[in-house]
């Protein structure tokens, strides 16, 4: 039996009539939502900086169709405060709902919480350092020399209270994993103290050297074998060898004994054979050279 789009239209029409019925009433029914919002200060005198603990968010009761509500999104809704003509020190201000702008059909019921108490203190500037700041370890054998930054120092604006200790600037995160030549780069600048801004958004060069690391000598290391025949005797000349190793000062102070030399017998045959020295550097260390470099091997 062939498909009739037409077949039953009636009763199609009929449900379709109803859906649409039944979503006119379900989104036009009115329902409640809380929503966090961020709060604005407005006209804030340029003489006073807000506290660093100054309340940030409110919670709003709004009230709208069900399917207006249920789309509306927080930066949609904004309350706000006016701090114009304001004295420094503790002050109360009152959040009413008209205090808050929401889309249109949307109704503010209330506003938690209903005032808002904000500390404001005389506003100051100041110099403070810039500090890189440096993710990682160079490669083994290198180490960090000479840190710059330009600007080394910048201008930040903030709370007096904030000022008296000097606050920080910092920049992004520059890594240094596995560096073995000298970083330049040209970053951002944040602060240590949130109540505290740059006078200016700026960035900072920073410059890292990485420079080779100390180099240690270890002499008469044994030298041992490796994948030795079965059955066979061994012997090397020389017996020992003399390691040169680069690491920094505190790699190398717990250095001892950990270095072991050694030659590779796999595939050898009974006889005489140079072999090189090899060593597997404990981490954190580089091998800088070996001496001698390879031994006389005699398999017996």
């Amino acid at each position: 039996m062939s498909w009739n789009p037409f077949r039953n239209i009636g009763l199609k029409l009929a449900a379709f009539g109803l859906a649409v019925l039944l979503w006119v009433t379900i989104s036009g029914q009115r329902v409640e939502r809380n929503v966090l919002v961020q709060l604005q200060f407005r006209n804030v005198p340029p003489t006073l900086d807000l506290a660093s603990d100054t309340p940030r968010t409110v919670d709003v009761r709004v009230s709208g169709a069900a399917g207006l509500i249920s789309a509306l999104e927080p930066y949609q809704v904004v309350a706000t405060i006016d701090l114009t003509d304001t004295r420094p020190g503790v002050r109360v201000f009152p959040l009413t709902n008209e205090q808050i702008s929401v889309p249109l059909g949307v109704e503010v019921k209330s506003v938690d919480p209903p005032t808002i108490s904000l500390a404001l203190e005389r506003s100051g500037t100041a110099r403070v350092p810039v500090k890189p700041t440096i993710d990682g370890d160079p490669a083994p054998g290198f180490e960090v020399g000479t840190v710059t930054c330009q600007p080394g120092m910048v201008a930040v604006v903030g709370p007096e209270s904030h000022l008296v200790d000097l606050p920080t600037a910092i920049t992004e995160r520059i890594s240094i994993e596995g560096a073995t030549a000298t970083l330049v780069e040209t970053v951002s600048l944040g602060l240590s103290d949130p109540a505290v801004r740059l006078q200016q958004a700026q960035t900072a060069r920073v410059t890292i050297q990485i420079v080779p690391a100390p180099v240690a000598r270890v002499s008469d290391l044994p030298v041992t074998f490796r994948h030795t025949p079965a059955g066979r005797r061994v012997m090397a000349n020389p017996s020992a060898v003399s390691v040169s190793v680069r690491g920094t000062p505190a790699v190398l102070s717990a250095l001892g004994r950990s270095l072991q030399p050694y030659v590779d017998l796999a595939g050898l045959r009974p006889g005489r054979h140079t072999v090189q020295v090899r060593i597997d550097p404990p981490e954190g260390l580089a091998i800088d050279g070996v001496t001698p470099a390879n031994v006389l091997v005699s398999i017996q």
